[in-house]
């Protein structure tokens, strides 16, 4: 009489272990692309929803929205966000007063303003410095001398609206001057930070700042002049463009698109967070401040073109559009709220095109 076998052997045992092992090698990349394929879908429905945005505000006021409520205020993504469904965030801010005056509100994200790949590589929702202001003058915090330097840490975002071909100063992002107003900022004694004012303010609406700031003095003077021109380029200004405005057509001139933030300066603005006694504050090369700093807009706001082409690769230095997303295409939405895809290889013609509103070109039929 034999007995029956009701177990496996370890050899059976291990073979089918090898086999479930290999199934899962195989399946896991396929995963990997479904979750990519749905975070960059979830990208594009973001975007989607800030062109709706926009285009909502512009049919109720006329204009897209400017890019920050005033000239040292809050920013484009506290404007739009009653039409996105945020609007007790919005009750928490007074667009009447500068940026850093709404302390108490900066700190909320909104997760519409978050895409899901580019969450997953960077640490915290909230800015760490970059968001500078001063105590002493603007008295926030009621310090002067050892207290002068803090910071207000807004939360960030991942998208950004588009300003055009060039940026702060000309054509060039010249993080020598941003050093220079962090130089002059800490060792002012006059009071007027002109340099200060045309980094975060002039060359955007080219007015000097009359809003809240607390009770330092901004009344209009020779030595607050604001530098630069009176507007970008790009469907997105200080004043707010008219739809009839964008004379290249809607369908053919970036709104917002996806911001690229170089690896290991995420959180991070021009200016250092260190709490400096009274000597100069310094400056360093990042561009992720708070979405809401419409102040300091670069952590908001990109430009598009020769000088600040798409960023082909997250190492990459420099104030730019680009995406955390595999695949070399980044997420725009277009003036006209459709939304697509622009490879990082597009040519400098092709990227200056569609940034600026008014520039005559013919675009190819694929870029």
């Amino acid at each position: 009489m034999t007995t029956r076998r009701t177990g496996f052997t370890l050899i059976e045992l291990l073979v089918v272990i090898a086999i479930i092992a290999t199934l899962i090698g195989m399946l896991l990349p396929a995963v990997q692309k479904a979750r990519e394929a749905a975070a960059r879908l979830q990208c594009q429905n973001n975007l989607k929803q800030i062109g709706l945005a926009f285009l909502n505000y512009e049919s109720g006021s006329g204009s897209l929205p400017p890019l920050r409520a005033n000239s040292v205020g809050t920013s484009w993504a506290v404007t739009i966000l009653p039409m996105i469904e945020q609007n007790n965030l919005f009750l928490r801010f007074d667009v009447n007063d500068a940026y850093v005056m709404n302390a108490a509100a900066v700190d909320f994200p909104v997760k519409l303003y978050q895409c899901p790949t580019a969450r997953a590589s960077r640490p915290g929702t909230r800015s760490e410095d970059g968001d500078l202001w001063d105590s002493a003058e603007w008295t926030l915090g009621g310090g002067s001398g050892g207290n002068r330097f803090n910071v207000v840490r807004g939360a960030t975002g991942d998208y950004a609206v588009c300003l055009g071909d060039s940026g702060r100063f000309g054509r060039s992002d010249d993080m020598a001057f941003a050093a220079l107003c962090a130089q002059r900022f800490g060792n002012d004694s006059d009071g007027n930070k002109r340099e200060v004012w045309a980094l975060i303010g002039g060359d955007i609406d080219g007015m000097p700042p009359f809003h809240n700031v607390g009770g330092y003095d901004l009344s209009p003077s020779p030595s607050q002049t604001m530098m630069g021109g009176p507007s970008g380029n790009g469907a997105i200004d200080g004043r707010g463009i008219s739809i009839l405005g964008i004379t290249d057509g809607t369908s053919n001139t970036v709104l917002a698109g996806e911001k690229h933030v170089q690896n290991g300066t995420e959180g991070r603005g021009v200016f250092s967070a260190q709490a400096l006694n009274g000597g100069s504050a310094s400056a360093q090369v990042g561009y992720d401040n708070s979405i809401y700093n419409g102040q300091y807009f670069h952590g908001c706001a990109r430009p598009m073109g020769p000088y600040f082409p798409i960023a082909r690769s997250p190492n990459e230095s420099g104030w730019k559009f680009g995406s955390r997303h595999d695949g070399g295409h980044v997420n725009f939405v277009f003036c006209d709220g459709h939304v697509r895809s622009i490879k990082n290889t597009a040519s400098p013609a092709v990227q200056w095109m569609l940034s600026v509103r008014n520039d005559g070109g013919v675009l190819p039929a694929d870029y």
